[in-house]
């Protein structure tokens, strides 16, 4: 839709200009000082125009969109209609080991936890790849990434609508260049990142909660159930193991 849209407006805007102008001028210096080169401008400063303020709306869109996922603050004045549906839905899983336990070169996913990291916060706990997890599918980050990878999207979007110049004037052989270029480090960009982070680290409070609720007996999923049918029931009986027995008052409480 993009490519008909821009071709018909080229092709318009050349065939006007046909009649009144060269638009086969294939001298850059007698292009720079006509009048062909003021009324381009023109179309190009409307056209920037147009572009600036659709990138404008389009990221305060998306920001008000995932804001109304979000239970406003009425301390703070905040107001605005609350979604009944949910922006996300993820899942509790089990992951399956990905490395076999007697690969004695087994690999882990990341590197120990340590507090004197150089950003001074603690970094990701390891996690054993011969163990059996529960997680989250998909899990809290890739959601994250989600929304702010939108904001990417619209900024390759906004980048890859070009300049009319080098379509009007053929023969001039112009390079290429966005009509308004959107840099990653763009103020419109830093805030609605910083908006969408914000909000995401206050509502994932709970999510997390439960996933850490669901990993304190994460440890079953692991539990050799051979070695403990042995422990239990094949297990010889000596003093020793009669004298570390609980009784049944402490087995009760």
């Amino acid at each position: 839709m993009q490519i008909q849209w821009r071709e018909f407006l080229v092709s318009e805007i050349r065939r006007k200009l046909r009649e009144t102008h060269n638009i086969f001028e294939s001298d850059q210096d007698k292009y720079v000082m006509s009048r062909l080169k003021n009324i381009i401008q023109r179309f190009e400063l409307i056209l920037n125009n147009f572009m600036r303020e659709f990138s404008d709306l389009s990221i305060k869109d998306w920001v008000n969109f995932i804001k109304s996922f979000t239970v406003p603050k009425l301390d703070k004045n905040e107001l605005w209609d609350l979604s009944k549906e949910a922006l996300l839905s993820v899942k509790l899983e089990i992951l399956k080991p990905t490395v076999n336990k007697d690969d004695k070169k087994k690999k882990r996913t990341t590197k120990p936890k340590k507090e004197d990291a150089e950003d001074g916060e603690p970094q990701e706990e390891e996690e054993d790849d011969t163990l059996k997890r529960i997680r989250y599918k998909p899990n809290l980050k890739e959601c994250e990434d989600f929304m702010l990878n939108c904001l990417e999207q619209m900024r390759g979007t906004t980048n890859d609508f070009l300049c009319l110049e080098k379509d009007l004037v053929t023969f001039l052989n112009l390079r290429d260049k966005s009509s308004f270029e959107l840099s990653p480090d763009f103020p419109w960009l830093q805030e609605a990142r910083s908006q969408i982070q914000a909000m995401f680290k206050e509502n994932q409070v709970g999510p997390q909660a439960l996933l850490d609720q669901y990993k304190k007996y994460e440890y079953i999923l692991n539990v050799d159930k051979k070695k403990l049918k042995k422990e239990l029931f094949e297990m010889t009986i000596t003093e020793e193991n009669l004298s570390t027995k609980a009784s049944f008052a402490e087995l009760a409480a």
